[in-house]
């Protein structure tokens, strides 16, 4: 390999180690220098550092991140047409190797066509020609001021594409992955609905980060970041979604019915009506009440409830209460004490 070829390679692989994108935009700002405060500009400074290391040039590196959008941009556009004789052709025509290079750390073949909501043919296709292993990862589409966790399935969920959802559960993708993020992740982007919620509660999502998420929902007025916003032109200037007050209620009560009931409870009735068991009603009554202290409503959500003035929740947290509700009652009159945000919910 010539000199100058080995250079061009080594510039490659410095960049597909980056986020392209944020890369880019430092560059054309910048140019190959380290500003003070950098790491507000770009999430891994030593992209920069080594670039330099090896004399690479803006013109190389402005060259290099052209050709690698040109080819995702290709090959994106096949994806969304939906159509998997055109991709298993373009392929075909195309050494595998080149294509996997497009997977860099801010781009995912898998995750865009998942996100394109194409048919689930297509994703089988793309996991078998581009050997995933694992699904539990996400790429660093992030910034400073947002968190972009987002695994594949989250673009499955967003999509509401169960189809997909399940696929990936059933080749290894953890809904607990990141602690839980997708949660998180779909509410902050304002994609959790009241579908795939029930969804991600059946399939084990785990208490810590459902007792997160419902500390989530009391942050209004805008979205989970506790802002208040004087009027409609602030609002709209800050670019963040409200969730309307019935919606937020609507998935507490979802919570509080469906993670109850999850999938391993609902198979071992319907094992029990199979095979002729019959239960009688003390002893639904025991199992009803044992699955109801899968939530144990902790006084810290009734103290951030008041706090929040979430005088809503309190009420759909007592309604769900296994204990004495004047102990309850008592716990509320010392949390006010301690002072309210200044919005209802």
């Amino acid at each position: 390999m010539l000199k100058s070829d080995k250079n061009e390679h080594n510039i490659y692989n410095i960049i597909k180690n980056s986020n392209v994108t944020q890369l880019e935009i430092y560059i054309k700002k910048n140019g190959l220098s380290i500003k003070h405060w950098s790491f507000l500009e770009i999430n891994d400074i030593n992209i920069i550092k080594n670039l330099i290391k090896i004399n690479s040039s803006v013109k190389k590196i402005e060259s290099i991140i052209r050709d690698i959008k040109v080819k995702r941009n290709n090959i994106i556009e096949i994806i969304k047409r939906n159509n998997l004789n055109e991709l298993q052709n373009f392929i075909q025509n195309k050494r595998i190797n080149d294509l996997k290079e497009l997977n860099t750390k801010d781009f995912d073949i898998l995750i865009c066509a998942i996100d394109a909501n194409v048919s689930i043919d297509i994703i089988n296709y793309i996991i078998i020609q581009f050997h995933y292993d694992t699904f539990n990862y996400y790429i660093d589409n992030k910034n400073v001021v947002h968190d972009y966790r987002r695994p594949p399935l989250f673009y499955a969920l967003s999509n509401n594409n169960f189809e997909i959802a399940n696929l990936l559960l059933e080749k290894g993708a953890n809904i607990n992955y990141d602690n839980g993020c997708i949660l998180h992740q779909l509410y902050l982007n304002k994609l959790i609905n009241d579908n795939n919620l029930i969804y991600i509660l059946h399939n084990g999502i785990k208490r810590k980060p459902l007792i997160y998420f419902i500390i989530e929902l009391m942050h209004l007025p805008v979205n989970n970041l506790g802002i208040e916003l004087e009027d409609d032109d602030q609002l709209q200037s800050t670019n963040i979604l409200f969730y309307p007050k019935d919606e937020i209620l609507q998935f507490l009560k979802i919570i509080f019915k469906y993670y109850i009931f999850d999938n391993f409870f609902i198979l071992n009735l319907l094992n029990a009506y199979k095979n002729k068991k019959i239960i009688s009603i003390q002893q639904m009554n025991e199992i009803l009440e044992t699955k109801k202290n899968k939530i144990i409503i902790k006084d810290f959500l009734y103290k951030k409830a008041v706090y929040y003035n979430a005088n809503s929740f309190i009420d759909i947290f007592l309604e769900n209460e296994l204990r004495d509700k004047s102990i309850i009652l008592s716990k509320l009159k010392s949390y006010e004490k301690l002072g309210k945000y200044n919005v209802e919910i």
